[in-house]
């Protein structure tokens, strides 16, 4: 065991020479200072435990301390066991108790003594720091020897035993050469613009299922285009419809099961006709990757849900997930098991085969917090993957979000932030509590990729916003110089259908300001189809047909919706009872513990506390002011611009322009009083002026406001 020094300052008053090393046999951490250990974390049987150094008489029975053992003759010093948990983790007692014990064992002769030798290990000195323990022992648990070992031994005997993979290694032809000859005969496809779009409204309006549509369209100039469609969908597909027929293979080999229904597939490979063969105009994922798969197996891989990219990224490159890096990388990472083939070209499919087996697939199909959550949380859950699958996991089931769900309360609560944060929970598919603890940062970046890849759609209702515009509508559009009508898919339509093309994957539709708009016309029949019994596949499942498409359509259970409502402008009240049923109503109120108490001399926290008690009494806990506003502030003159700017017009526009109630609220430091209001009216015989005004009337201070006039307001 070779042993580094570790420069660790503590505290201005613990400064210590620590030396640290690692066992290479076990991995196990330890840390020592005068030549006695004084922390060490091992693993066994995937079991953590963490060892620190103690003073016996401190030992606090309430943190699981498992055994005990002295290492000096003296003062009852010794190294006691703990259960590794978040707990101990972030025990600020413990880890004050274990350096009062580390100066004391400087000053006591030890029993028990370690060699020291020196060298150099970066890691060491990231796992010692306090604030990337947890994060440094999470990265190590999906490393451990049993999951380095497991891989090469699966693969190995999937080769050995599997004929299809066999065939597969031998054969000196594409896998799918057959898919791939009708993609390229349908590339040469050239109809006009009008053909395109033709063909598409013809579509639309037929109710038949799609071989049926394509025998009775032999002739239309768009048959060939069609009857390709069916046949390329039928050898990427796995449901495709008319698979028996349109499939070539005497096995039916497909690409994948993407779930993607065939109008779909339809109406993006006519987009991608009318792209002239651009692959941009494929705008669902799955169907781009498996046509880019066709066109070029050695450059692109089957893969083609990119959660499970990125599963596979993180837990088996162990590397960050570069979409456009990741065929190149997954292949770099195979090579090391010298797998041959005959046909390079299969080689992507090779790899796609080996990872879906039962064998692999619960090697990286896991999520790193469940891991965490079963080791070093909940340790008594020592194995999670105790039976191989063929069957992946649900992704939704880890998390304790509500398929329907709106943010309320008053204005600068942070209701937006939250819906992103859930959203992008959901697409992490960790739980509310993991998610906290993502800094912003990470919040925006992981919610900025689901926006680019579709995962998650955000919007904002407003007057305008209709029932054409969320799902269906009819829009017009010029074609040789006429106007002709077009069925055009809504916001919520186009999500609806990503959610039923990929159903191992959440999607999340977040709607800002919902009450702004009338609900009841946006969303129409949607509303029952929201409930949760009433969605795809459950026990009550309703499909609706459109008034426009006349298809079924219905909302699957891999769809979530967030809402936010500001309260103040009273809208929420009309909302109807149906929408109320079907949505889990979540209050977001103002939190003034977020405030910093010291700008400039002046407690902000107590100031925004104030102005809030007040104004429920006045009004109602939906009418006060959220902590926001107030989060910016960062001297006196940002607190003067905010007030002069956002708070006072707001106040003014809760009590509609009544200072006198502004006066309860603010105190006497910022309004005064109107001197003789009823001169200021004309002068007339038949009414007294006076009766106008039995009380005082108030008008606001000139501003800008002394530091004074703000600290009056909570002392």
């Amino acid at each position: 065991m070779e042993w580094v020094e570790l420069a660790v300052t503590f505290s201005q008053k613990h400064k210590l020479p620590l030396v640290a090393a690692i066992e290479p046999k076990s991995s196990a951490l330890f840390i020592a200072i005068n030549e006695v250990i004084v922390f060490q974390h091992s693993v066994l049987d995937r079991k953590h435990t963490l060892a620190l150094l103690q003073l016996e008489c401190d030992l606090d029975s309430s943190l699981y301390v498992s055994n005990f053992k002295n290492i000096a003759t003296e003062k009852a010093i010794g190294l006691a066991s703990f259960r590794l948990s978040q707990e101990l983790l972030e025990n600020p007692i413990l880890k004050n108790k274990w350096l009062k014990a580390l100066e004391l064992s400087a000053t006591i002769a030890p029993t028990k003594k370690v060699k020291i030798n020196t060298s150099h290990n970066d890691w060491i000195t990231n796992i010692v720091s306090d604030t990337t323990v947890r994060q440094s022992i999470l990265k190590e648990v999906g490393r451990l020897p049993k999951y380095q070992n497991l891989f090469p031994k699966a693969i190995q005997n999937i080769l050995y035993k599997n004929p299809q993979l066999k065939a597969l290694q031998s054969t000196p032809d594409f896998w799918f050469e057959k898919g791939r000859n009708l993609l390229l005969q349908f590339d040469q496809i050239t109809l006009r613009e009008t053909e395109y779009a033709q063909c598409l409204l013809d579509y639309q309006a037929s109710s038949e299922r799609f071989d049926i549509f394509v025998e009775t369209s032999k002739n239309q100039t768009y048959y060939t285009l069609i009857l390709l469609i069916g046949k390329i969908v039928a050898h990427i597909e796995s449901k495709a419809t008319n698979k028996n027929n349109w499939n070539t293979y005497s096995d039916n080999r497909t690409v994948a099961q993407t779930g993607i229904r065939q109008h779909l597939w339809v109406q993006q490979l006519i987009y991608y006709k009318k792209e002239h063969n651009s692959i941009e105009g494929l705008r669902t994922t799955a169907i781009k990757k498996a046509v880019q798969y066709l066109r070029y197996p050695a450059e692109h891989l089957p893969i083609l849900s990119s959660t499970h990219q990125k599963l596979i990224a993180h837990h088996l490159l162990e590397c960050p997930y570069i979409p456009n890096d990741f065929t190149l990388q997954l292949i770099s990472y195979f090579n090391q098991f010298h797998i041959q083939v005959t046909n390079f070209e299969n080689y992507t499919y090779l790899i796609h085969q080996l990872l879906y087996h039962p064998d692999c697939l619960p090697l990286w199909l896991y999520d790193d917090e469940e891991i965490y959550q079963s080791e070093i949380i909940a340790p008594s859950i020592t194995e999670p993957f105790q039976k191989y699958t063929s069957n992946p996991p649900n992704p939704l089931a880890s998390t304790s979000f509500p398929l329907n769900q709106i943010l309320y309360g008053p204005s600068g609560t942070g209701k937006t932030f939250e819906a992103i944060r859930q959203a992008v929970a959901i697409i992490a598919q960790t739980t509310p509590s993991k998610i906290k603890q993502w800094d912003q940062e990470k919040i925006k970046s992981r919610f900025d990729t689901a926006i680019q890849e579709q995962q998650i759609v955000f919007t904002t209702f407003h007057q305008s916003m209709s029932y054409e515009d969320f799902l269906e509508g009819i829009k017009p559009i010029l074609i040789n110089n006429q106007v002709q009508y077009h069925i055009e898919d809504g916001i919520f339509k186009a999500i609806v259908e990503q959610a039923i093309a990929n159903p191992s994957q959440p999607y999340v539709l977040v709607i800002d300001e919902m009450n702004r708009g009338n609900t009841a016309n946006i969303l129409g029949e949607l509303i029952t189809l929201l409930e949760k019994d009433k969605r795809l596949g459950a026990a009550n499942e309703i499909q609706v047909k459109l008034p426009y498409s006349k298809k079924l359509f219905g909302v699957p259970n891999n769809l979530y919706i967030i809402g936010t409502m500001n309260t103040v402008d009273k809208s929420t009240e009309q909302l109807d009872i149906a929408l109320r049923r079907r949505f889990v109503f979540t209050q977001k109120l103002p939190d003034s513990l977020l405030l910093s108490t010291n700008i400039d001399g002046i407690n902000i926290q107590a100031l925004h506390q104030r102005l809030n008690e007040r104004l429920s009494l006045l009004l109602n806990q939906n009418n006060t002011i959220g902590h926001t506003y107030f989060m910016s502030i960062r001297n006196f003159e940002d607190l003067q611009s905010t007030f002069i700017q956002q708070i006072l017009p707001l106040l003014s526009n809760l009590f509609y322009d009544d200072y006198h109630k502004i006066a309860l609220v603010l105190g006497q430091s910022f309004v005064e009083v109107v001197p003789n209001p009823s001169e200021r009216l004309a002068s007339i015989t038949s009414y007294q002026q006076q009766s106008y005004y039995q009380e005082e009337a108030y008008q606001l201070k000139q501003a800008p406001f002394p530091k004074e006039a703000y600290i009056s307001i909570y002392q």
